[in-house]
C-alpha cells in the first residue's frame, strides 16, 4: 500500500505486531505533537507502530484480506486528516481503533446498500437471543495445533465464519475484547457505548458464538 507514508504490502492475512519494522522510537504523545506540527516522519512512526494491529482487527472484522488492505489504509488516511482534532491526553490507539471500527461498519453499510441496488436478498438470521450460558474459547493463532496442522487450520477457518456471521455490534465487541484485549472502558470509549452495553453485547457474542461453536467445545 502507498498513500499513508510507506504502509507495506502484506502476503498474508494476520500479521504479529510489528512485524513491518522494529518499535518506533518516541511515546505515543511525543509522535502526536510531532505529526500534529507537520512532522512526517512521526506519522510515519504511527503507522509502522499501529499499521499490523490495526490490519488485524479489520481483517478479523471483514474476512478479507483485500478489504483489510484497503482500510487500514483507509483509516491512517482519516487519521491523518483527523489530525487536528486528536484530544491531548487521550490513547492514540484507541483513536486509531475508533477509526477503524467506524470505517469498516461505513464499508459495511456501502456494501448493503450497493447489493440492495443489485436486487441481492440480505435476509439474514438474527443473532439468538437466547441467553443459557456457555463461553466459547476463541484459539490464538500462536496456540499450539491441536492433533494436526490442518485440523488447527480448520478450527481456525469455522471460528472466523462463525465470528463474521455475528451482527457487526456484537462482532466488534468480541473482537476487541477477546482478542485485541481492550477492557470495558476502553471498548465502551471505542465505540461509544456505556460499559453496561459492552458487557450485554460481549456476552450475547459468546453465546451466539458457543451455540454455533458448541461441538468444538464439547
Amino acid at each position: 500500500m502507498t498513500g499513508t507514508g510507506g504502509i507495506s504490502e502484506r502476503d498474508r492475512p494476520i500479521r504479529p505486531a510489528g512485524a513491518g519494522g522494529g518499535t518506533p522510537a518516541g511515546s505515543d504523545e511525543a509522535l502526536v505533537k510531532r505529526a500534529m506540527r507537520g512532522d512526517a516522519e512521526a506519522f510515519e512512526a504511527i503507522v509502522t507502530r499501529y499499521q499490523d494491529r490495526i490490519y488485524n482487527l479489520i481483517f478479523r472484522m471483514t474476512g478479507s484480506a483485500d478489504e483489510a488492505e484497503d482500510l487500514t489504509q483507509e483509516t491512517f488516511l482519516k487519521a491523518y486528516r483527523a489530525l487536528p482534532g486528536f484530544r491531548r491526553g487521550s490513547q492514540l490507539f484507541t483513536w486509531l481503533y475508533r477509526i477503524a471500527v467506524n470505517a469498516v461498519y461505513s464499508h459495511g453499510r456501502r456494501e448493503r446498500r450497493r447489493r440492495e441496488t443489485e436486487g441481492i436478498s440480505l435476509d439474514a438470521e438474527p443473532v439468538g437471543s437466547e441467553e443459557t450460558g456457555g463461553i466459547v474459547s476463541i484459539p490464538d493463532r500462536a496456540s499450539p495445533p491441536p492433533d494436526s496442522v490442518l485440523e488447527a487450520a480448520d478450527i481456525n477457518e469455522r471460528v472466523q465464519k462463525a465470528i463474521l456471521d455475528l451482527d457487526e455490534e456484537y462482532r466488534s465487541v468480541v473482537l476487541l475484547r477477546d482478542m485485541e484485549g481492550l477492557d470495558y472502558g476502553q471498548i465502551a470509549d471505542l465505540i461509544g457505548i456505556s460499559r453496561a452495553a459492552v458487557k450485554s453485547r460481549l456476552h450475547r457474542a459468546r453465546l451466539e458464538l458457543a451455540r454455533k461453536l458448541k461441538d468444538l467445545n464439547g
